[in-house]
């Protein structure tokens, strides 16, 4: 109910700059990230409903990340499920409630990364050279080499800072930097290719 109320409240910031309507928003995004808190502190200390609330809660956005490297459900749904298990097991070592999203999906990555090169699915230089015809813009993002694709989906998709993908990646920010700028750089040739064609 209070995510309604706060993508309700997110819609009228967009035509209206009113004090009490930032107010609001702030007000519930604080009770929001609040509650967050309380439930992941309940998941460290063994909490199986509140660990489940949170995955609940997840779900879509760790299988979204998933689906985007991997393009193949199945895939996706097995990093998914092998990401719920380790966090499951580890979520005890958690220090800080509030790096609970950080935590999650640097487990997600690390599952994404095992499960490419376990499968063979990261592809090398040579290939992605031969495969540049067609290529549109989800295209193009699967393209990139892994640690660049990770970067992109999760600074532009998942809109987190540079400082959050450094830790979850554990990258310091200018590698971040430099690997958005190599991926954009990247997905620019590769749609100009395509638009020559």
């Amino acid at each position: 109910m209070k995510y309604l109320k706060k993508s309700k409240i997110m819609g009228e910031l967009e035509y209206s700059n009113s004090p009490i309507i930032f107010e609001s928003f702030y007000i519930l995004e604080r009770e929001f990230m609040q509650n967050n808190i309380d439930v992941v502190k309940k998941a460290i200390k063994g909490n199986r409903r509140a660990y489940y609330s949170l995955i609940r809660e997840y779900t879509p956005y760790l299988y979204k990340i998933a689906f985007l490297h991997t393009k193949y459900e199945e895939d996706a749904k097995s990093i998914f499920e092998e990401t719920i298990y380790n966090s499951f097991k580890n979520i005890h070592k958690l220090k800080h409630p509030d790096k609970f999203k950080i935590w999650i999906t640097r487990i997600l990555i690390n599952e994404i990364d095992y499960f490419l090169e376990s499968t063979g699915m990261v592809e090398s230089e040579v290939e992605i050279k031969s495969n540049t015809n067609n290529i549109d813009l989800y295209k193009s993002i699967d393209i990139l080499e892994t640690k660049i694709k990770s970067v992109i989906i999760l600074r532009y998709y998942c809109d987190f800072k540079v400082e959050e993908i450094g830790e979850i990646l554990d990258l310091n920010q200018s590698t971040v930097n430099t690997y958005a700028r190599r991926g954009f750089k990247e997905m620019k040739e590769l749609l100009k290719e395509e638009c020559v064609c």
